[in-house]
């Protein structure tokens, strides 16, 4: 090879190099952002930048940031950490996508119930959220395979006249069959015992089905509450079975 060939290829690698790590985050958002995800304020470079504003599955958060992993770009991925606020709380992990699939990883956060009120049927019912996710993987904004375990404390359901219902959590394990996401149930203290599960099939579907049992000096509201709802049926030891479903997902 000669020498003016060698420093010309040289010199193209550099510019190469030079143009991709200096490359507009805004120009990058509007060509790999997955459907679903909205960014304001775009700042900084594909590499290392921030957005004021946006929203997933129209979830809002801001002050969202993140760090590129290049590695991802060599096999067509987008591959960040990442950390953002939410409404009243926080959330950071790892997060990979494609044009199809969204893909979060070691995900921690915070916030309130009630910042999730346009995306679930949550009306009247709040509760500090939190999470740990070791995975969590999404297509078409809707999640098919979920590793991890959410936590509410101290939910509320101010209809129903009670201002702590207890604390719960909901495990899922390592699932990825074809009758979707699964999640097991638990109070872990508080007025009423609770065990049951969390379905989410495709076509954007949920299913809940517990089982409530009031412990000892529990309110007369709460259960004469859900004696009035058409969902729960009392069983034979005073306890109910609850059954709510749904599609969250426009036509």
């Amino acid at each position: 090879m000669k020498r003016g060939t060698l420093l010309l290829g040289i010199g193209l690698a550099a510019y190469l190099v030079f143009a991709v790590v200096s490359f507009p985050a805004r120009v990058a958002v509007a060509w790999f952002a997955p459907p679903g995800v909205s960014l304001g304020g775009v700042q900084g470079t594909l590499w290392k930048g921030r957005a004021v504003m946006g929203a997933v599955a129209g979830v809002p958060f801001s002050d969202l940031t993140w760090d590129l992993n290049p590695l991802g770009l060599v096999v067509g991925r987008v591959a960040a950490d990442i950390t953002a606020k939410l409404a009243d709380g926080f959330l950071e992990g790892q997060v990979t996508a494609t044009p199809t699939r969204l893909l979060l990883t070691d995900l921690r956060g915070a916030t309130s119930l009630g910042s999730f009120a346009q995306l679930l049927p949550l009306a009247g019912v709040d509760g500090l959220l939190t999470w740990q996710m070791e995975r969590l993987e999404l297509v078409e904004q809707w999640p098919v395979r979920a590793i991890g375990r959410l936590r509410v404390a101290g939910l509320s359901a101010a209809p129903y006249g009670v201002e702590n219902l207890g604390d719960y959590q909901v495990d899922f394990a390592d699932r990825a069959a074809a009758d979707g996401v699964r999640g097991m149930i638990k109070d872990t203290g508080g007025p009423i015992a609770v065990t049951g599960n969390l379905g989410l099939t495709d076509g954007c579907s949920y299913a809940l089905d517990v089982r409530v049992t009031g412990r000892a000096g529990v309110g007369e509201t709460l259960t004469s509450g859900l004696a009035m709802l058409s969902d729960c049926q009392q069983a034979p030891d005073s306890g109910f079975q609850c059954r709510w479903s749904d599609s969250l997902c426009s036509p």
